[in-house]
């Protein structure tokens, strides 16, 4: 299980955030993977608490973040 936060630090909403767990070194989406909340929209300064839970073993993961009108990004 991960837990984390998600900031929206712009001045514009971001509109349907979706997560989405990979495998780092492939790119290849992790399955199966449960995510506590996922498509959500924050406000500017707003934040909000996730919680992803995975059966599946993978040595590197990779968390990125989507939306309609939100540059997409990758933590590893």
């Amino acid at each position: 299980m991960v837990e984390g936060e998600v900031t929206n630090p712009g001045n514009m909403p971001a509109l349907e955030v979706r997560l989405t767990w990979r495998e780092a070194n492939t790119g290849l989406r992790t399955l199966p993977v449960y995510y506590g909340d996922n498509y959500f929209s924050l406000s500017p300064g707003e934040s909000r608490e996730f919680r992803i839970e995975s059966t599946a073993v993978t040595k590197r993961l990779a968390l990125g973040s989507r939306g309609w009108n939100i540059k997409p990004a990758t933590l590893r």
